[in-house]
């Protein structure tokens, strides 16, 4: 119901763009009634709807607003929300088919990770061909790739991943010291299954 609804809201869109104000701006419009079949007393009612001057009003302030956005997105009304929806769908099957071929299921469980704000940013204004909306916001999305910041998330990753090894190595390390410790205070146990308490045993 909620695709009907948003297919009537647009339908009533282009006919108030493309017939009721295309008339009153003196352009060139076909009979709408014959185009869509339209009932002729429905269409004067409709008509008169957009020419009130409360109508008139939206309008313009919606114009007003439109002007100053040079970097327009092409999002349904489900808006950022929806589109997140539909990124995390897509990673989630990325997920399982690479799952899949590494033969590793225990990864498909895991849930992905959140979408980036600049990623939906840059996706809400890239058309279905692939270019951009405009060009301001072709210029944008060239300085998010080009960011210093984006540079630096590459460099974090690799450092934590840098740090948890060197964190796993001094572990490691404590780990063997308590060992001996514990050799010297009657325990015998083995490094690397000395985190098992079965085996572990006194030397008695």
């Amino acid at each position: 119901m909620s695709t009907v609804a948003t297919r009537w809201r647009q339908f009533k869109s282009t006919l108030t763009s493309k017939f009721v104000f295309a008339k009153t701006e003196g352009q060139q419009t076909q009979d709408v009634v014959t185009k869509y079949g339209l009932d002729p007393e429905a269409w004067k009612q409709f008509e008169e709807t957009r020419l009130t001057p409360n109508w008139e009003g939206i309008r313009k302030r919606a114009q007003s607003i439109q002007k100053h956005n040079d970097c327009p997105h092409v999002l349904s009304r489900g808006g950022y929300d929806l589109l997140e929806k539909k990124l995390l769908d897509q990673k989630r099957k990325r997920i399982q088919e690479e799952a899949l071929l590494s033969e590793n299921p225990a990864s498909v469980d895991e849930p992905p990770s959140p979408i980036k704000r600049h990623v939906k940013w840059k996706v809400a204004r890239t058309r279905a061909v692939g270019n951009m909306t405009s060009d301001s916001a072709q210029e944008i999305a060239d300085k998010i790739v080009s960011s210093p910041i984006c540079c630096n998330v590459h460099m974090f990753k690799y450092f934590v991943m840098k740090m948890t090894a060197r964190c796993v190595f001094f572990c490691h390390l404590f780990c063997v010291g308590l060992l001996r410790r514990a050799g010297n205070a009657g325990f015998v146990c083995t490094p690397w299954s000395a985190r098992h308490t079965e085996h572990c045993h006194w030397t008695t």
